[in-house]
């Protein structure tokens, strides 16, 4: 289950600009906060697994942390009305944590 989450999550990230312009315009206009909750979501997750909580079928393997990498990265960094998390230091710092990891 986490690895969808993970990969959806750099999916998003990754084709967050190339949807937008894509799709309809009011359809567009809603892409980037849906984007935007859903890395979220697959974040506060992996989290909550970095703290040793207990999720239900999660599971965090070494081939996912780039991608949990990218996708802390992007809502740390993209600057959106729509990203609330933009300069949110718990990202900077998942992001961080995850890429000590990859070390």
């Amino acid at each position: 289950m986490l690895r969808h989450v993970i990969r959806l999550a750099v999916l998003i990230a990754c084709g967050l600009a190339v949807a937008a312009r894509t799709a309809s315009v009011c359809y567009a206009a809603e892409l980037p906060a849906r984007y935007f909750q859903l890395i979220e979501a697959a974040l506060a997750l992996i989290e909550k697994l970095l703290q040793g909580e207990p999720v239900t079928d999660a599971k965090i393997e070494t081939k996912h942390y780039p991608g949990i990498v990218l996708a802390a990265a992007v809502l740390y960094a993209k600057q959106h009305p729509d990203n609330p998390s933009f300069r949110a230091k718990r990202n900077l710092a998942l992001a961080l944590r995850v890429g000590d990891l990859l070390a």
